[in-house]
């Protein structure tokens, strides 16, 4: 009987094994890219390594996960939109789900601090606040779509659908209590930055502006872009890098002045990117394709010429949403 048992339990552990690869994954990889299913529980973390080829995987039998953040503890964060779980995966490889309000919107942790939001009404969200083992939740009306915070403050921008007015919140971090509402021009928003005394703000509605808020006397500013949709923001020391929903042009800001000094054109429309010091990544998926799910291409900085380009495989019925940077 023992010996029957211990036959069981091998095998256990080599199905186990088999389905991930944890502990190497994460060391060996250059990249990891979340694929998830809208429809029924189906979601899988890939990792990639600096040629695109796959190092491991890690499935869960979790719905519609859209977001993946880092933190500075090396960790992969994935906020479960369709149920009540945020997923982390740790460093070498192991991941814990962790219970959470319902229908997680966005995620963003930072210094020990997590600011997270949730569709939790119909017509008013949840931001959640965890800092040293406290936790705030702070009502705030309309769906909560982003967010990010400082040493003083959260600021949220909510699209309140019912009256059709789109508000940047502006919450006190320590005590929880929202402190003011600003009423911006545009809606939409699916990025926030903190950039030298200011909130930038891009919007993939109808106008081709973005929202500069100064973080000292609230004034808003709206800038001038040269496409429709300007949807992400990348930062560096001296400028700042847009790019625009299903676009395939890439403008380089000015930090400052928010001028735009040139406009790249890449050579594919951007769904998500990433950069670090050296290359931007840009993923775009395919929806036809019968062999693959999307495509991410490295484009170098200095030249903007293309690198790389790694083909993402099709896996079961899940279409690829977001994809971050391992440290080296």
């Amino acid at each position: 009987m023992n010996k029957y048992l211990y036959l069981l339990l091998s095998l256990l552990l080599l199905i186990l094994s088999a389905c991930s690869q944890p502990v190497d994954s994460l060391k060996q990889s250059k990249l990891a890219v979340i694929y998830t299913d809208a429809t029924q529980p189906d979601s899988e973390l890939v990792f990639l390594d600096d040629q695109g080829k796959l190092q491991g995987s890690q499935t869960f039998k979790e719905m519609g996960i859209f977001q993946m953040e880092t933190n500075e503890h090396g960790e992969l964060i994935l906020p479960v939109q369709f149920g009540n779980h945020i997923i982390y995966v740790h460093p070498d490889g192991t991941s814990q789900t962790t219970d959470s309000l319902q229908f997680p919107l966005f995620v963003l942790e930072k210094k020990g601090i997590r600011v997270s939001t949730y569709n939790t009404e119909l017509d008013a969200g949840t931001l959640e606040i965890k800092q040293d083992q406290l936790t705030k939740l702070i009502k705030l009306n309309g769906f909560l779509r982003v967010a990010t915070f400082d040493e003083s403050f959260v600021y949220v921008f909510a699209s309140i659908i019912n009256q059709k007015r789109p508000v940047l919140y502006v919450i006190d971090r320590q005590q929880g209590k929202l402190v003011r509402t600003l009423d911006l021009k545009i809606d939409l928003v699916t990025d926030l930055e903190i950039v030298d005394q200011h909130l930038l703000l891009t919007s993939i509605d109808d106008k081709r502006l973005l929202a500069r808020v100064s973080l000292t006397d609230w004034n808003i500013e709206y800038i001038q872009v040269p496409v429709e949709k300007p949807e992400f923001l990348l930062i560096d020391e001296e400028n700042i890098y847009l790019t625009y929903q299903e676009q395939s042009t890439l403008s380089i800001l000015n930090r400052s002045t928010l001028k735009v000094i040139e406009n790249i054109p890449l050579e594919q429309p951007v769904f998500k990117v990433r950069m670090d010091e050296s290359h931007l990544y840009v993923l775009t998926p395919y929806m036809d394709h019968p062999d693959l799910v999307g495509q991410i291409r490295v484009y170098e900085k200095k030249t903007w010429s293309l690198k790389k380009t790694w083909d993402l495989p099709a896996k079961r019925e899940m279409l690829v949403q977001d994809f971050v940077l391992l440290a080296p």
